[in-house]
């Protein structure tokens, strides 16, 4: 039979009564480490602090010196043992115990295993949870709330009172004030999550326990992105100035569009961390949780060629861009190029073609060498398949992006050279916003819907 412990029964009669260890020690007037401590037998409480314990869990003290109750000892050594010769196992009468003590041939030695989890300790444990959860989101509903009456305060003041820097420094002030709650909630909520981690014999199951982690790394995920993407909204109005109003703050037409393009690029950089995070929170439960689809790794295989398709339509995307900068820039036929205009003009019309036909035929080539791996069985059929998915949605982003890239640049930058008399050159450049922020707008968008797609073909091909 297992040993009994004072740590072990310190944290069954904490568990039944649904408190976490913070609770504990706020009671006792120590410390969380030490209670922790306590429980894993790594130390003992002080002799004057026994009392106290005794009577925060309703025991007496020879009872947590002993490790358990005295009804359930006296049941113990009382029970009478009724052995059954055909299955050769051994039974007590005492409720929530069973040992099997299957006979080894060679040594005639029985073989005990663990007693089972107590009933009443699980049912503390799912309410200590769930009290933990529902504390945690809300926590973060009041950290989002306070961050989203810091920005609404600096558009007040901006706007009220054109004071733009004094608007900003409140929503400094609000949004320190939302990081510190979603933080200490993260904490708590982690700290009670972290306590099945010491193997004591009382676990949530791994479902349970799996739903709990996910809600900590999502809930807390979204409240951090929200925080730090209206502080980032919010700095357009102290980084830019609009002369036509005031003098002071930016207009909001002027604003707006800006706002617009932050929101995508917030968008995209959200979907693009979320993994990483949640591959970080979910670590210290990767033993006791069931895995997380979208966070498995893909086969290198199918990785590396991705990412080489990836380089490669990057590459003409940037040189058919560059490319497509220097035929709207340049007013043809006055360039300082001079009488070597026409040359300039087809030579880069034809790197520009070269650019745009990698983009367009790189899926193909990659497409036909990634074949070659299911026929030689580098790959099985269904990585293959999900292989050809992944590699088909970037071919498509790639070129969308690209459409984006050339039509933004095509038409809202220009730069270049031009005289009217072939001798005062006057250099020009032009940028375009609206085009610009459209483009950028349009990119993000292709990029966040990449995103959504690749989250949900992970998730339902598990």
């Amino acid at each position: 039979m297992e040993k009994k412990t004072l740590g072990s029964f310190l944290s069954a009669l904490r568990r039944a009564q649904g408190l976490i260890q913070q609770e504990v020690a706020d009671r006792l007037a120590v410390s969380n480490k030490a209670v922790s401590r306590w429980e894993r037998d790594e130390a003992m409480p002080d002799i004057l602090l026994l009392p106290a314990i005794a009577d925060l869990f309703g025991v007496t003290v020879d009872e947590l010196l002993r490790g358990e109750r005295m009804r359930e000892a006296q049941t113990r050594e009382s029970a009478p043992v009724i052995t059954d010769p055909a299955e050769g196992s051994h039974e007590t009468e005492e409720e929530g115990y069973t040992h099997e003590t299957p006979l080894n041939e060679e040594e005639n030695a029985p073989t005990q295993t663990r007693p089972t989890s107590d009933p009443r300790a699980l049912r503390g444990l799912r309410s200590m949870t769930k009290r933990s959860l529902t504390s945690f989101r809300t926590s973060l509903l009041i950290a989002i709330a306070l961050s989203c009456v810091g920005y609404v305060v600096h558009l007040a003041v901006s706007y009220g009172f054109y004071r733009p820097v004094i608007g900003f420094f409140c929503m400094v002030a609000f949004t320190v004030a939302a990081v510190v709650l979603a933080v200490m909630a993260t904490m708590r909520l982690k700290d009670t999550l972290s306590e099945q981690i010491d193997g004591d014999g009382v676990r949530l199951p791994a479902n349970e326990l799996t739903a709990a982690c996910r809600t900590l790394t999502y809930w807390s995920y979204r409240a951090f992105t929200v925080i730090a993407d209206l502080l980032i909204l919010s700095t357009p109005l102290v980084l830019m100035r609009d002369h036509h109003y005031l003098n002071s703050v930016l207009s909001a037409v002027s604003y707006l569009p800006v706002a617009l393009v932050l929101c995508c690029i917030c968008g995209v950089l959200t979907l693009w961390l979320q993994k990483p995070y949640a591959a970080w929170m979910l670590k210290p439960w990767a033993g006791l949780i069931l895995p997380d689809p979208y966070l498995l790794p893909e086969p290198k295989a199918i990785g590396r060629r991705i990412l080489w398709l990836n380089v490669t339509q990057a590459v003409g995307i940037v040189f058919s861009a560059v490319l497509t900068t220097l035929f709207t820039g340049f007013d043809w036929g006055h360039t300082y190029w001079g009488e070597n205009n026409t040359l300039y003009n087809i030579t880069s019309f034809i790197f520009f073609a070269l650019g745009t036909l990698t983009v367009i035929a790189a899926p193909f080539l990659f497409r036909i060498g990634y074949r070659s791996l299911l026929e030689s069985g580098g790959l099985s059929t269904a990585e293959w398949t999900k292989g050809k998915r992944a590699m088909t949605r970037a071919a498509v982003r790639n070129v969308l992006l690209y459409v984006a890239a050339i039509l933004t640049v095509g038409f809202g930058v220009s730069f270049g050279a031009s005289s009217s008399d072939g001798v005062h050159w006057e250099y020009y450049q032009s940028w375009e916003e609206d085009v610009i922020l459209l483009g950028l707008v349009a990119a993000s968008i292709v990029l966040i819907v990449d995103q959504i797609l690749k989250e949900r073909e992970a998730r339902k091909a598990a």
